[in-house]
């Protein structure tokens, strides 16, 4: 077998001893070197055998390296390569813990689309750990554990006695002396309900109260967002002086409405007296926004 090196000997080593005709001892080294080089490069791990490149034993002879020559460079175990038009077989993948994303973003190695049917148990999307998720399970059940949950907030007066005073004739007072309720995602300001996250929003009002003075006094309630007043959600009720409890001329009326809210919006109740000016007695009020969709 012959080996071609297509490498010039170095300047410094002579091939042959003229004195004795023999291999001279630096060309031995050089070999040696070599062999050394050659070894290295067909040093490549777990490749079939197809073309092998040679390689030599511990005694100098030629042997089967049982290595496939590569037609690009690889990559060991600790170098970094960009895998590019790879099929990965059966790929084992055993730690995700060094991800560095958490899939809230493009930046983070964008959101994760769920098009799969939920085939059997339960599915927590959410801080599962700690137990505040949103828990879905294989029958569409949806159920909010811990702080999970959609906004929602209520403001209220509860068995009251309250004389709200009335601007003037036809003109919008704001109701006041309303209680903090359960709150989530919604904060309580100006007496009213103030939005943390934009969407749709339904709300729900009660009030009962009377006149403080007069008769057949006609009160007209609506809801404002941003001190203007909402078309839907809007009741009324007529009502005469309460005398004195046992002939007291006490009323109630309610009003529902979705309302597209932003950030920071505030929703509050309002009451005008249509056509005259005498005062409200508030008795008892309940406003209620709970978050149902987006925008």
């Amino acid at each position: 077998m012959v080996l071609r090196i297509d490498e010039p000997l170095p300047p410094d080593v002579q091939l042959v001893d003229p004195e004795t005709g023999l291999p001279t001892k630096d060309f031995l080294g050089y070999m040696e070197q070599l062999t050394f080089r050659i070894n290295d490069r067909a040093s490549l791990p777990n490749l079939p055998t197809v073309d092998n490149f040679v390689s030599f034993d511990s005694n100098g002879d030629l042997q089967d390296s049982g290595l496939d020559v590569t037609s690009s460079p690889v990559v060991g175990e600790d170098d970094a390569q960009t895998l590019t038009n790879k099929i990965l077989t059966t790929p084992t993948i055993g730690d995700f813990s060094n991800a560095g994303h958490d899939h809230s973003n493009a930046t983070n190695g964008d959101i994760i689309s769920l098009n799969r049917d939920f085939q059997a148990g339960s599915h927590g999307i959410g801080d599962i750990t700690n137990g505040h998720y949103t828990d879905i399970d294989y029958t569409g059940l949806l159920t909010f554990l811990g702080t999970a949950g959609l906004p929602f907030g209520e403001l209220y007066i509860h068995d009251a006695d309250i004389d709200l005073v009335i601007a003037g004739a036809d003109a919008y007072t704001q109701i006041t002396n309303l209680t903090q309720g359960l709150l989530k995602n919604l904060t309580m300001e100006s007496n009213g309900l103030k939005i943390a996250k934009e969407g749709l929003y339904l709300v729900i009002w009660n009030l009962s109260g009377c006149a403080q003075a007069g008769i057949n006094q006609n009160y007209h309630f609506a809801l404002f967002k941003e001190a203007a007043e909402q078309n839907n959600g809007s009741g009324q009720f007529q009502s005469n002086e309460d005398i004195n409890e046992d002939d007291a001329d006490i009323k109630s009326t309610s009003g529902v409405a979705v309302l597209d809210c932003a950030v920071d919006d505030n929703i509050d109740l309002r009451v005008k007296n249509v056509g005259d000016s005498e005062n409200l007695n508030v008795r008892d009020v309940s406003l209620i926004a709970i978050m149902i969709g987006g925008t």
